[in-house]
């Protein structure tokens, strides 16, 4: 089992008290890291492990990301999704020899 050290080093909390004051998590540039987060924080609602969405810095963070156009483009199908409808391909024609 692991220490109680380790499982607050894991938190969302530890998480917020190491964020700095820039939009995202590398300053003002949204990157990869704030991708898995935001992944990792959501699933855990998901499931129903919900983090504080009071913490100072990761909550406004993730509302943040979460109201990203990319991120309603991206999301899963069950979801409302305010994107424009898929758009359709045209038919796949095969070359003549």
């Amino acid at each position: 089992m692991a220490s109680s050290a380790s499982l607050r080093i894991a938190s969302p909390a530890w998480l917020d008290s190491m964020m700095g004051d820039g939009r995202f998590l590398c300053g003002e540039r949204f990157t990869a890291a704030d991708i898995w987060l935001y992944v990792w924080l959501d699933f855990g609602n998901e499931v129903g492990q919900p983090f504080d969405r009071r913490l100072p810095r990761i909550g406004p963070w993730f509302e943040r990301v979460q109201a990203r156009r990319s991120r309603h483009s991206s999301g899963p199908p069950h979801e409302n999704r305010a994107a424009s409808p898929p758009t359709r391909m045209a038919p796949h024609r095969r070359r003549r020899r």
